[in-house]
């Protein structure tokens, strides 16, 4: 974020558009393995994409489906738009490669993109990587009879990029996934760590993380920018929200009077434990191709909110050629924060070749 002086501000059309070219330079290397892998040649076709329900595509509760022995699934640029109610506005892609290397076993990249637009006047856009996901799902059982379909998961997301955090991130977690006549349900839990950013002036003042209605800020700091995972405090303040993550955290913290000038706030945590449960249902209609689905989600993020962050989503999921599943959501989030965001994006599968021995091992 450029500050400071003697640089003219930017017009209201320069700025677009050097975010957008930033955006583009950004994006290039993904774009570019994601052309050369859609030109390959597959080896085999799939036609049940849409049934596999990924976390975040389009709802974050997923299902115990890991990604297919020796398939490559390529989440290809998934948009999200969130607009929080102090008025930020946050565009969001997590392209995403996962791999089937073994029998009921993924291994997974992330690269999360955030352009993060304040809507003041003045103020320019951020807009880079924030942070670098690398993970694993493993199936421990699959569906049978009364028996659920279970597996694992595990990620760890590291400092990389001018919109990450200064400490990586974890997160483990347990899906259960079982299926009824008339749909499929689904229960997520995980638990892990938060971590976002310090937000220095650069000019030896401490800047405070968070602005109340009524703040002073004092000259040359600005707000910071909210990071992987979602933790946006410190960027979309609303209305009767407690901030847990000022000085003094233990206390709900809910008028301006509790920050005055440049009341230090070096003392709040920057990372912390996080907990979090869903539970989700859809149901598929076959002859379309096309899965519906909702989830709710409770989050709980230590020593930076006072109270619980709750998501209620809605999705489809839809084959538009034996490669190739659209989908599309939207989602409500309420409690410690509030916003309003809508996702799309294609997934597209491709069998990578295999070994002979491989390739007899599945029979």
């Amino acid at each position: 974020m450029l500050q400071g002086g003697g640089v003219p501000p930017t017009s209201s059309v320069e700025r677009p558009l050097g975010s957008i070219r930033a955006a583009l330079a950004s994006v290039r290397p993904v774009v570019s393995l994601t052309m050369a892998l859609l030109v390959a040649h597959p080896t085999r076709a799939i036609a049940q994409s849409y049934y596999n329900l990924e976390p975040g595509r389009p709802v974050r509760v997923g299902d115990a489906l890991p990604t297919a022995r020796g398939t490559l699934d390529l989440q290809l640029l998934p948009l999200r738009f969130e607009r929080y109610e102090g008025g930020t506005v946050r565009w969001r892609s997590d392209t995403k490669l996962s791999l089937g290397v073994a029998p009921h076993t993924e291994i997974e990249v992330r690269v999360p993109l955030l352009a993060v637009d304040p809507r003041i006047k003045g103020m320019p856009v951020p807009m880079g990587l924030g942070g670098l996901g690398v993970g694993l799902l493993r199936a421990l059982s699959i569906e049978t009879g009364a028996i659920p379909a279970v597996a694992v998961s595990g990620e760890w997301v590291a400092p990389v990029g001018s919109m990450a955090a200064k400490t990586g991130s974890y997160s483990a977690g347990l899906l259960v996934t079982k299926t009824f006549p008339l749909a499929r349900f689904h229960l997520n839990a995980g638990a892990g760590s938060w971590s976002i950013r310090a937000t220095p002036s650069g000019n030896g003042v401490t800047c405070p993380r968070v602005a109340p209605p009524g703040t002073v800020v004092p000259p040359g700091c600005s707000l910071g920018q909210p990071t992987v995972p979602d933790t946006p405090c410190d960027r979309a303040p609303t209305a009767g929200l407690a901030f847990a993550c000022l000085p003094g955290n233990a206390a709900v913290v809910s008028t301006a009077s509790s920050l005055s000038g440049a009341a230090a706030v070096d003392t709040a945590a920057l990372s912390g434990p996080r907990f979090m449960a869903g539970i989700g249902v859809d149901h598929a209609f076959a002859l379309a191709s096309t899965l519906v689905t909702a989830d709710f989600v409770v989050e709980r993020f230590v020593d930076l909110y006072d109270q619980n962050d709750f998501t209620a989503e809605l999705g489809l999921r839809h084959q538009l050629t034996p490669q190739l599943v659209f989908d599309v959501g939207g989602s409500r989030r309420f409690g410690a924060t509030s916003a309003t965001a809508v996702t799309l994006g294609f997934s597209y599968e491709i069998p990578v070749k295999r070994s002979p021995r491989e390739r007899k091992d599945d029979r």
